[in-house]
């Protein structure tokens, strides 16, 4: 199983609520380079995944897909 970023859905919504990546890092309790890995396309473990919809009060599925 793999969790995949939905296009470009988590630094549009970033940038609608006025995040920076480094806000959005500390909002959810990662680090930065995770935050630009994710919205470049990397895969994020189930733990960021969950803290970065979290913090940008969305769904899961609206930011994620899994698949395999």
């Amino acid at each position: 199983m793999v969790i995949r970023p939905k296009g470009k859905a988590i630094s549009e919504i970033r940038i609608r609520r006025g995040l920076s990546k480094n806000a959005l890092s500390k909002k959810a309790g990662v680090c930065k380079s995770s935050i630009a890995q994710v919205e470049n396309g990397q895969p994020p473990t189930p733990r960021i995944a969950k803290a970065i919809s979290d913090a940008l009060e969305v769904g899961f599925d609206e930011l994620f897909e899994i698949v395999g």
